[in-house]
């Protein structure tokens, strides 16, 4: 019985390096032909396929890039947005992605007066944006590993110099270890909970209350970038760029 387990093993392994060779055949196979259509301007066969692909569990922020593109060249101007925005969170610094996001941006009727953000609000982002959750989480552990050897160092050692040293060194540690791990938090809610969505009906009135029939607080239109403050029900509050509050039922935003 163990003689064959080996035999086994290899051929689960073979079978599992095929699928995944022909896999990657097919994705590639299918972008050539992505772009071939894209070339001659035949948007929305793209479109099918960029989502077949997407179905199919691929993620990628070129693979957004190229979806949001063949949108904008649709003129479908919501859904362009949120594939950029989409991609903009795989890749935060990639000028090409946030350049086509602006000009998708310019193309949304609503000039909604933004909040002035704090300092905090606008630079925190650009440093948890800096490495992937995984790598954040990996400094985590590395720190707080060190900082408890540091601390063991501290209680056995009986040369001051080097109390002194482990003692402030934990303490660095430490800081570093917490920083980390809650830029890692943000990075991964980011990519897996982002809170922001985009507006994708042509025209949505916002109600003052989660129910039909209720006064309407603004009108706004496809494209617009909102927060979900909270749900009940089939309902969302969702806070606009200037700090409007206000409720609008779940299939009329998509998150980011």
């Amino acid at each position: 019985m163990n003689k064959k387990n080996p035999l086994i093993y290899s051929i689960v392994l073979i079978t599992i390096l095929v699928s995944n060779v022909l896999s990657a055949q097919s994705i590639d196979s299918t972008l050539q032909r992505a772009k071939i259509l894209y070339d001659t301007q035949q948007y929305d066969s793209v479109i099918v396929l960029y989502n077949q692909l997407i179905s199919s569990g691929n993620v990628s922020d070129k693979l957004y890039f190229n979806l949001a593109n063949a949108y904008y060249k649709q003129r479908e101007i919501a859904q362009a947005i949120l594939w950029y925005e989409r991609a903009l969170v795989l890749d935060p610094y990639n000028d090409d992605i946030r350049n086509n996001l602006r000009i998708a941006q310019a193309s949304q009727p609503d000039k909604v007066e933004q909040i002035q953000e704090s300092l905090f609000q606008i630079w925190y982002p650009y440093v948890y944006r800096v490495f992937s959750s995984n790598t954040w989480a990996v400094m985590s552990i590395i720190c707080f590993v060190t900082a408890i050897i540091s601390v063991l160092w501290f209680l056995f050692s009986n040369i001051r110099l080097n109390k002194k040293i482990s003692f402030f060194g934990a303490l660095f540690l430490a800081g570093i270890a917490l920083f980390s791990y809650s830029n890692a938090k943000y990075r991964y809610k980011e990519l897996t909970q982002n809170s922001y969505a985009i507006v994708m009906e042509p025209s949505l009135s916002i109600l003052t209350e989660p129910k039909q029939h209720s006064k309407e607080l603004v009108v706004v239109h496809g494209g617009l970038k909102v927060y979900i403050e909270k749900a009940s029900g089939e309902w969302l509050s969702i806070r606009l760029p200037d700090g409007k509050v206000g409720w609008v039922q779940h299939f009329a935003i998509q998150r980011i």
